[in-house]
């Protein structure tokens, strides 16, 4: 099994998942320990909404341009791999 690294995770302001409502309040990278910024794609740890961040770093539905874009690129379908699979670990 392929192991990804994930960077230092990060404060963010509380937000709400636009699709399962879950509150999230940090954010991290794949393999660096960076800040995200307005524009950047985000995850939502509960059920795998891809977000978009805003100006004041919520979240909002990505349009269908950055939908086009995120679609089959290869750091969002690692996150989103990464994230599955901490999830099955934290099942056994």
């Amino acid at each position: 099994m392929t192991r990804t690294i994930v960077g230092t995770d990060v404060t963010i302001p509380e937000s709400t998942c636009i699709n399962c409502g879950h509150v999230n309040d940090r954010a991290f990278a794949l393999g660096a320990d960076i800040r995200p910024c307005p524009g950047d794609v985000t995850i939502c740890v509960e059920c795998g909404h891809l977000m978009v961040f805003t100006d004041d770093l919520r979240f909002r539905n990505p349009n269908s341009d950055e939908l086009k874009r995120f679609a089959g690129d290869p750091m969002i379908v690692a996150a989103m791999t990464a994230l599955d699979d901490f999830k099955r670990e934290k099942q056994k």
